[in-house]
């Protein structure tokens, strides 16, 4: 298994850490967004995958952005009002890992 490199700019500040599993995502679900926080690394573990807004609107299982462990090698990078972010798992028993991060450019 190749390792994976993760490197973030010298400007993002971390802010925290959080998991979310399926059972916390089998209806739609937001994130809870430490204070400061404007960046979000989000990953899909394990297997499945998950719709996802960032309008603030719930998604369901069939309408929203699709992520997950078959179409996504990378985090996804959320930037913006990251209390806006909602998702829900459309398929299988995926869990969410995210990494918050805080900068001030644009």
């Amino acid at each position: 298994m190749p390792l994976i490199k993760h490197t973030t700019p010298a400007n993002w500040k971390p802010k925290g850490f959080q998991h979310l599993t399926t059972g916390a995502i089998i209806s739609a679900a937001s994130l809870t967004v430490p204070n400061g926080a404007n960046i979000a690394l989000l990953r899909i573990a394990d297997t499945g995958n998950i719709r996802y807004r960032d309008d603030g609107v719930d998604p369901t299982t069939t309408v929203g952005m699709v992520a997950g462990v078959t179409n996504e090698k990378q985090p996804l990078l959320l930037r913006g009002d990251l209390s806006a972010i909602r998702m829900i798992s459309s398929s299988g028993s995926p869990n969410v890992e995210v990494l918050y991060y805080s900068t001030t450019d644009p």
